[in-house]
């Protein structure tokens, strides 16, 4: 899961008007709190959590009966990036944080911080005071953060433990105290703010390579399951293939493109071309084909930040395909990948010609998770991944 140091900030200073306060009954200055989002960018349908965590947070205090929300977002986001390097950190020491406070005019800081945590997010909520750099208080939560409802669900989570406001999507089991202003009389020593831990992706499966007997190519293989497949696409050169646009170097770098025909018999002994339902197996095992793309595909080689997690270590490239009049389309863009199953025209409604051949084939893009299952000509030229017999 690429992780990238960038800030997501959602800011703004809340001011202090409940009357048993003792600042506001006091009469002295308002106390005021900036709050913000920051750690790794979350990718595929996470993406969207850092705006959810920073607009429920700011939700939640505009809501309590202790604060007033008033958004400052250009003017701390300068403070933080041109003098604290915040962009490239993700977090700064105690003596910035009482610059920051000082600078601002802030008491108060509310951090939002989001980490890689197995194959989900850990966001860690902390409501520090300024003077003291210590934390008053802080709430945690465990997420794959997918699609908006989970994102929401997290956000009211950690907002309503921080402020004591329930949004309404989340139900609250226990009574929760809200974070008070505190007196800044006797501050506490300075402590290290507790600074996320950025755990490592699972680690995958172990790889085996084999060897093809008929040109001493040698290949990495991978148990998903209960199969065992290649963990790249055949280079076997042989009539009925070639290179994508002729190139060599895209031989080396995804394999060869074969017809339908070739395809059927060009496995290694021991191996052959997967069948349909033996695909459905592998997305299956791996969450189904709506979200199967973001762990097969290769952590690199896709376009447009096509890249995925690649969680099994199979590995796919988009190779791109050939047309039977001579042309090469979508390297680095999709991959295409032939199955042993030929296509049923006659359970369907549509016309079909029988003498041209049509076979199922399977595929995935560098803009979406989807593994598709569609068919095809069977003279069209398609990566082959083989499974162990």
């Amino acid at each position: 899961m690429k992780k990238l140091a960038l800030l997501f900030v959602a800011l703004f200073c809340v001011s202090a008007f409940a009357q048993n306060l003792p600042n506001a009954a006091a009469g002295k200055s308002k106390d005021t709190v900036a709050v913000y989002v920051t750690g790794v960018q979350p990718i595929g349908e996470a993406q969207g959590a850092p705006n959810v965590m920073g607009g429920e947070m700011e939700m939640a205090l505009s809501r309590s009966k202790h604060f007033i929300a008033v958004n400052r977002t250009d003017d701390i986001l300068g403070v933080l990036t041109k003098e604290h390097g915040y962009t490239r950190s993700g977090a700064v020491n105690d003596a910035q944080i009482k610059k920051i406070g000082n600078q601002l005019g802030v008491q108060y800081l509310c951090i939002v911080r989001i980490s890689v945590s197995g194959r989900g997010y850990y966001v860690e909520a902390s409501f520090v005071d300024v003077e003291g750099a210590r934390i008053i208080s802080k709430s945690t939560a465990a997420s794959r953060l997918e699609g908006y409802n989970e994102q929401m669900a997290v956000a009211q989570k950690l907002a309503r433990e921080l402020t004591g406001v329930d949004l309404g999507m989340v139900q609250q089991t226990t009574p929760v105290q809200p974070v008070q202003p505190i007196q800044k009389a006797k501050p506490a020593p300075p402590v290290q703010l507790v600074q996320p831990v950025q755990e490592a992706r699972p680690a995958l499966p172990i790889e085996q390579t084999f060897t093809d007997s008929r040109d001493g190519k040698s290949y990495r293989k991978i148990a998903i399951g209960k199969q065992t497949w290649m963990a790249e696409n055949l280079n076997y050169a042989t009539s009925g293939s070639q290179c994508y646009a002729n190139e060599s170097s895209n031989c080396e770098q995804y394999g060869r493109l074969y017809h339908w025909y070739t395809a059927m018999g060009v496995c290694p002994v021991g191996w052959h071309l997967p069948r349909e339902s033996e695909w459905k197996t592998l997305t299956g095992y791996v969450g189904g084909d709506k979200k199967a793309g973001k762990k097969l595909k290769s952590a690199n080689g896709w376009s447009k930040n096509g890249n995925a997690t690649d969680d099994y270590g199979f590995s796919a490239l988009p190779g791109g395909y050939g047309h039977s009049t001579g042309g090469f389309f979508d390297a680095g863009k999709r991959g295409y990948w032939w199955t042993a199953t030929e296509y049923n025209y006659a359970a369907t409604e549509y016309k079909y010609n029988p003498s041209a051949g049509e076979s199922w084939f399977r595929d995935m893009n560098y803009n979406n998770e989807y593994v598709g299952g569609y068919y095809n000509y069977k003279t069209r030229l398609y990566s082959v991944r083989c499974v162990q017999d």
